[in-house]
């Protein structure tokens, strides 16, 4: 729900990156795509202001830990 809106309901993009990519966050470790839910911290960049910053109290650790593993399914 608080991806979907910028990075569509498959992961495909629209407003925000596809994330479904070879190169994108299913790509990354998880300690890397938890860098960048919470600080905004990419591999390979700094994230831009509109990407929000999430804390645990927004999405919780076991929630994120589930989104990285339904990125990584949908690698190609």
């Amino acid at each position: 729900a608080n991806c979907a809106g910028c990075h569509g309901a498959q992961a495909q993009g629209g407003v925000g990156p596809a994330l479904n990519t070879a190169t994108g966050p299913g790509s990354w470790m998880i300690a890397q795509f938890q860098a960048a839910v919470r600080e905004g911290h990419a591999p390979d960049r700094e994230l831009g202001p509109v990407m929000p910053r999430f804390t645990t109290a927004q999405i919780s650790d076991e929630d994120l830990t589930d989104i990285y593993a339904y990125l990584k399914s949908l690698v190609k």
